[in-house]
């Protein structure tokens, strides 16, 4: 009996190290593409709200719903999957008014022109939410992530500069990690997206020579440890970005789910007081 038992006991040990094993690899393999696994401890003075304020504050925006002012228009980025936009805007809907018909998610995972891309994001705006001016979209806010941030500047130029139809209206540009300076991974042009978003590219420089005349109010946000576009590379030349400590790995896409950056995202929308300001971020 001495004998069945320890047998058993050895196989209950032998299972409960094989399940954890298991536990331990799927959480790896869940934790790096999904968050990084852990953030980096770079601090910020320029955003130096303590991560259990950020949590709390978190909670209060998702129990407070606050109606918003106008619709919120989520761009992706290049070769984005929609889940990640749609992940980003249902964020957005949840700690602003919680009603999801306000947020509207534009995806283009085949696309390889910017300017394509701004013509097929003003179409979906107006398709959604009709204009009765046939030069313009109605007022939205935008949020872009990566190059969905060029899209958007792209799209609000003038009519006789972007080449559209009709004319993006924003109130307001933010951008998650987009490269405004140029994308430190561009430098094999392998399509016209790529070669726009190169450190250089005159298409870059067109958008920032409408820049100071834009009618929109544009809000950069940045991670460190970004190896795609670089941290100060997420603002335009001259302008700073609001930037928060990156994550070990991924930290270009992690930014779409840093709660200090939905927060700060969140109270602007809500038409509360911003907790963040614009800074020179530690390194690139």
């Amino acid at each position: 009996m001495f004998r069945l038992l320890a047998e058993r006991s050895r196989r209950m040990a032998n299972a409960a190290r094989a399940s954890s094993a298991a536990t331990v690899l799927a959480g790896a393999m869940l934790c790096a593409p999904l968050a990084g696994c852990f953030t980096l401890d770079v601090p910020n003075p320029s955003f130096a709200v303590p991560r259990d304020e950020i949590a709390a504050e978190y909670r209060r925006l998702r129990e407070t719903p606050q109606p918003l002012e106008r619709p919120v228009v989520v761009l992706n980025g290049y070769r984005g999957t929609h889940l990640r936009g749609l992940n980003l805007g249902s964020d957005i809907a949840r700690l602003t008014s919680q009603n999801r018909d306000d947020v509207m998610v534009v995806s283009y995972p085949l696309a390889s022109n910017i300017p394509s891309v701004s013509q097929r994001v003003v179409d979906a705006i107006n398709q959604r939410w009709p204009s009765d001016d046939p030069s313009r979209t109605i007022e939205v806010d935008v949020i872009g992530f990566s190059m969905g941030g060029l899209v958007a500047r792209h799209a609000a130029l003038p009519l006789g500069s972007s080449g559209l139809e009709r004319r993006l209206v924003a109130r307001r540009i933010f951008t998650l990690g987009t490269p405004h300076r140029g994308a430190r991974a561009a430098v094999l042009a392998v399509d016209n997206a790529v070669a726009q978003m190169m450190p250089g590219a005159v298409f870059l420089s067109e958008l920032d020579s409408a820049l100071d005349g834009a009618e929109y109010e544009l809000i950069p946000y940045a991670h460190t440890n970004d190896r795609i576009v670089g941290a100060r590379n997420a603002a335009p030349l001259g302008r700073d970005p609001i930037w928060t400590a990156g994550t070990a790995t991924f930290s270009h896409f992690t930014i779409t789910t840093d709660k200090r950056v939905l927060v700060d995202m969140a109270r602007r929308l809500r038409g509360e007081r911003p907790w963040a300001e614009p800074s020179e971020p530690p390194t690139n």
